[in-house]
């Protein structure tokens, strides 16, 4: 995309990525859902997938993202399923890749930035106080349900407030 014909959302994004090798998405989810932030220029910058985060506070998640970019600056290569549980000291984390049927209503920024639909994203998944992550049997509910399965097609996905509509939410 030529620089001239962006909007001011897509040339601070260009000037963060210039300036600190990616830029933080904050997403309000605007009572439908818990907010989310994302990474766009990870990719552009070092080879490695953007991140996503869903379900905590904005400035945690904002924290996060940052944080794991720094992580993913250092490492040669990092498996988009590898366990790192040494990322960060309060609790073990998972990355997933998010499957492509997501990206339009999560990732608009990206899309637009990128100017390409297939995007090279993972889902940054936390576990609730017992270490459980939301695919484990017993799973705490609120846990669960701040944080999507983007990892799974859309149509797969169980029913509920990430999947009651078609339109995007970001």
């Amino acid at each position: 995309m030529n620089g001239n014909y962006w909007n001011a959302r897509d040339r601070q994004t260009a000037q963060h990525i210039t300036d600190h090798g990616w830029s933080v998405v904050g997403v309000s989810g605007e009572g439908r859902t818990p907010d989310w932030v994302y990474s766009i220029g990870l990719w552009h910058t070092t080879g490695k997938h953007d991140v996503a985060i869903f379900g905590l506070s904005p400035q945690r998640m904002m924290e996060l993202t940052n944080a794991l970019g720094d992580l993913l600056r250092q490492v040669e290569f990092m498996d988009a399923h590898e366990w790192r549980d040494f990322v960060f000291e309060q609790f073990n984390v998972a990355l997933q890749p998010v499957h492509p049927s997501w990206y339009e209503s999560f990732f608009g920024a990206a899309i637009d930035f990128y100017q390409m639909s297939h995007l090279p994203i993972v889902q940054m998944v936390w576990p609730d106080d017992e270490g459980l992550f939301p695919w484990h049997d017993g799973v705490d509910q609120a846990c669960q349900e701040s944080q999507p399965m983007l990892w799974l097609p859309r149509q797969d996905h169980p029913r509920g407030r990430w999947t009651h509509s078609d339109q995007p939410l970001s």
